[in-house]
């Protein structure tokens, strides 16, 4: 707390530090035209500045003089010299409204009576958590995972059994006055809550009932946290399989799974007849029941004249393999004739990657740029029109299978669980959080959203 000009001597000093470095400060008046001496800050001050109510000259008051030293302390010089930073005791950043300065950080100070004194010393260990901006709990850094209620859970104490108050928590000396009815609380930053049945983080208030007091609103502060919810797991036991001559070491893994769309009029046909228009033939391993041309219901997909098919890899992703050996393998029966193949990670944004047929099956994605972190989940394969017979039964190429010669299992995930529930009057700030996996990501109720 600082004296006002009037009580004050030029060329007295007082000393602030952080614990490492300490700097000397010196009072100085500017109308006596005396330098401070060498090494030392000046703090300046005037007694006699224009009093604009009376129209005389006064001191400045010790409101002026504390937020002079507040700023000189926040300014970039001082500010690459010592680690910490200042504010009135009323929180104000800006303006003089208080007589007395709050350091923010390890801070400490030697101010002898002639310029003020020091109110309280944060110093020690026991007082950092006077200065902290918010909550009694730091949970910083942590990783949680696989329990079997929620990650973690901050909830309010249960009220007085006798009388039915609510019990507001700690008691805490803050750098401001609480008269916003808030009760300490907590602050959760950069930390994991991993596969945890229930949840990642539950904050829990007390109902604001009135009676027989009103509760005190907890806040939290939930920062830069990850939560994963339900489960996630790969296939790790595959047995390889040999079709066409091709060593699938994936197995059954390793073929198309979904039909994502089938226009055999895509390029205006003729489309093939019925029994060899279905689309889920081109689906799993090979299974081609005839010989030459396909007839109907022999477990073929026909393209039609310039039609298109496209099919999605669901449990498996197609890889390069950092080579020029193939990657991918159509099962093209029948008559050879060419499909042009292309390639997407999102089923949006194709590639081109050659032309495959029953005579040339296998493509090397890698010539097209691709390689071993590549994850394709999308094949589309067009009829190409001026090959094979115009018409007839089975019009266009004919698919039995499409292949994933290289390949890496796909992850499956199970979303469970709440990410984040904020519930009960609960005065929440939540920031740079990912939620991933869980059945609601965020569940914030109406007396906490308000």
């Amino acid at each position: 707390r600082f004296n006002g000009a009037g009580d004050l001597v030029a060329g007295q000093t007082f000393q602030v530090g952080d614990g490492t470095r300490t700097l000397t400060f010196e009072v100085d008046d500017i109308n006596d035209g005396n330098p401070v001496q060498p090494g030392n800050i000046p703090l300046p001050y005037s007694t006699a500045v224009l009093d604009p109510a009376s129209g005389g000259v006064r001191a400045e008051s010790a409101e002026t003089i504390a937020a002079r030293f507040r700023d000189i302390i926040n300014s970039p010089e001082i500010q690459s010299i010592l680690t910490i930073s200042a504010n009135l005791l009323n929180n104000d950043r800006v303006g003089a409204s208080s007589d007395t300065v709050a350091l923010l950080g390890p801070g400490s100070a030697q101010v002898p009576a002639g310029i003020g004194e020091v109110t309280a010393d944060a110093s020690a260990n026991g007082g950092h958590n006077r200065v902290r901006p918010q909550g009694q709990v730091v949970i910083q850094s942590t990783t949680v995972r696989n329990s079997s209620e929620f990650g973690l859970t901050i909830s309010n104490s249960a009220p007085d059994p006798v009388t039915g108050a609510v019990v507001p928590g700690a008691p805490r000396n803050t750098v401001t006055l609480n008269a916003n009815g808030l009760a300490p609380g907590a602050v959760v930053v950069n930390s994991e809550f991993l596969f945890n049945n229930a949840g990642g983080i539950s904050v829990t208030g007390t109902p604001q009932t009135g009676s027989p007091t009103p509760a005190a609103v907890p806040f939290v502060r939930l920062i830069n946290n990850t939560v994963v919810g339900g489960t996630i797991s790969t296939v790790t036991s595959l047995q390889p399989t040999v079709e066409g001559g091709q060593v699938f070491s994936n197995g059954n893994l390793s073929f198309a799974d979904t039909v994502v769309s089938y226009n055999p009029l895509a390029d205006g046909g003729p489309a093939p007849v019925a029994g060899l228009d279905d689309p889920n033939q081109a689906l799993g391993r090979p299974n081609f029941s005839g010989s030459g041309e396909p007839l109907p219901n022999e477990n073929v997909v026909s393209l039609g004249r310039g039609g298109q098919l496209v099919l999605e890899f669901t449990d498996n992703f197609l890889t390069g393999s950092g080579d020029a050996d193939p990657d991918l393998m159509i099962f093209e029966v029948g008559d050879s004739e060419e499909v042009s193949v292309d390639v997407s990670l999102d089923g949006v944004r194709f590639t081109n990657v050659g032309r495959a047929s029953g005579a040339s099956p296998r493509i090397d994605i890698d010539a097209f740029g691709f390689n071993e972190n590549s994850r394709i989940s999308y094949v589309r394969l067009t009829d190409v029109s001026n090959q094979g017979a115009e018409d007839g039964d089975s019009v266009g190429a004919d698919i039995d299978a499409v292949g994933a010669i290289s390949s890496v299992p796909a992850e499956r995930s199970t979303p469970g669980g709440e990410g984040i529930v904020i519930q009960d009057s609960v005065s929440a700030t939540l920031l740079n959080n990912v939620i991933v996996n869980s059945v609601t990501g965020i569940n914030i109720d109406a007396s906490s959203a308000s």
